[in-house]
């Protein structure tokens, strides 16, 4: 428990989601993409829908 209180892990937490949020795509792009494979597309445009 006392390992989650430490700087060095809200350090790790916080870099890890930097990193998500730098790497994320505009979904309607990636649909529109013709270079995106189609089950790819198919599956970001069902999660788009829902």
């Amino acid at each position: 428990m006392s390992s989650c209180t430490s700087i060095s892990y809200y350090a790790q937490s916080l870099q890890g989601h930097v990193q998500i949020i730098a790497a994320r795509q505009d979904i309607g792009k990636l649909i529109d993409d013709p270079s995106t494979p189609e089950i790819l597309r198919a599956r970001m445009a069902s999660a788009a829908a829902i």
